[in-house]
């Protein structure tokens, strides 16, 4: 007699259970460099309502690279043409949406933010800040 097929929604994961997600911090170790990241928060002087950015560098290990060409492909066709990067981390560099970074010198927004912090990285999409050109008269 055949054992009743279970649907998904009735399966519950063993604690403890070996997982079927490969652990790939220590591969990561041969695939990462040092990187230095720049984490950029504006603060507004309530009295003279200037407006300063502050910068807190963070060293981690980092793999950044550019987006796919499959992976730029399904986002909106106004900003396939901006820069996209992706960054594989280690879990101690924490990026939230909407955070700006400076890598390189070069300022970019966190699009995109992929938890696998469990499984030794996390995974971030950046695209490059808006930048108000040097001759703008406004």
């Amino acid at each position: 007699m055949n054992a009743p097929v279970m649907s998904a929604k009735d399966y519950t994961p063993d604690v403890g259970a070996v997982s079927t997600v490969p652990e790939v911090g220590d591969a990561l170790l041969g695939f990462l460099e040092p990187v230095t990241f720049s984490i950029i928060t504006k603060r507004q002087d309530p009295r003279t309502f200037e407006v300063t950015e502050v910068a807190r560098s963070v060293a981690t290990l980092a793999s950044i690279q550019p987006l796919k060409v499959r992976e730029l492909a399904i986002k909106p066709e106004g900003e396939r043409r901006w820069k996209w990067l992706k960054i594989y981390a280690l879990p101690d560099l924490i990026l939230q949406p909407k955070d700006v970074v400076a890598v390189n010198g070069e300022k970019f927004r966190v699009m995109g933010v992929k938890d696998w912090a469990a499984k030794g990285y996390m995974y971030y999409e950046i695209v490059s800040d808006f930048q108000v050109p040097n001759d703008y008269a406004g």
